[in-house]
Formats: structure tokens, sequence, C-alpha cells
């Protein structure tokens, strides 16, 4: 399913179709799902550097909730507090990093 939805928003892009943040959130979403490590980082970057769409705190969490159900719990924190930083501060990445503590018997 992840890789699917990777190709279909490459397809997006082949075509000059430009993606939207909702886009973002779904195909960082399913990157989540399936472990997608660096094509969701990847594409995370993409947003900024390429079409200019500041991340939202959905994104990040997308992100955040990805590094941790691959058990990178330094590397979920780290990016988490990005989010305070850009002020797009949420309960989402919170909830996230929480999870995947319990998951990882960190918490």
């Amino acid at each position: 399913m992840g890789k699917k939805a990777l190709t279909l928003f490459y397809s997006l892009r082949k075509n000059s179709l430009e993606p939207d943040d909702v886009t973002f959130v779904v195909v960082l979403s399913t990157c989540s799902y399936t472990g997608l490590v660096d094509s969701s980082l990847k594409t995370f970057e993409l947003m900024g550097e390429e079409y200019e769409i500041q991340p939202s705190a959905d994104q990040y969490a997308c992100v955040v909730d990805m590094l941790g159900r691959v058990g990178w719990l330094d590397e979920a924190h780290n990016f988490a507090k990005l989010l305070g930083v850009e002020g797009n501060v949420s309960g989402l990445w919170v909830s996230s990093l929480l999870a995947t503590c319990r998951v990882h018997t960190h918490f």
C-alpha cells in the first residue's frame, strides 16, 4: 500500500499537478503505517523545499509516529521538538510519541 501511494504521488508530480497539504498527510501517514522511513522523510522535505508548504501539526505527527513505529525513539523525540520550534504545537505528536514509548516499553 505504501509503495502504491508513493507511485500515485510521484505520478501527480510527473503530470505537473500540485499536491496540497492533505495530499502530504495521506502520503506521510501511509509511509508511517508501512515503515517507509526514507520515503517519508524525503516526502516531508519535498513539501517545504519544492512546494513551499509549511508543515502542519498533522504532517509532523505522521513523521513522529513513523519514527516511533520503527523504534527510533530519540529521532522521534527530536523531530517532535521541531514542531514546538516551528510554533505548531499540538497534542497530536505528544500522543504519537507516548503511544510509541508504550509499545517499545520506554514508558
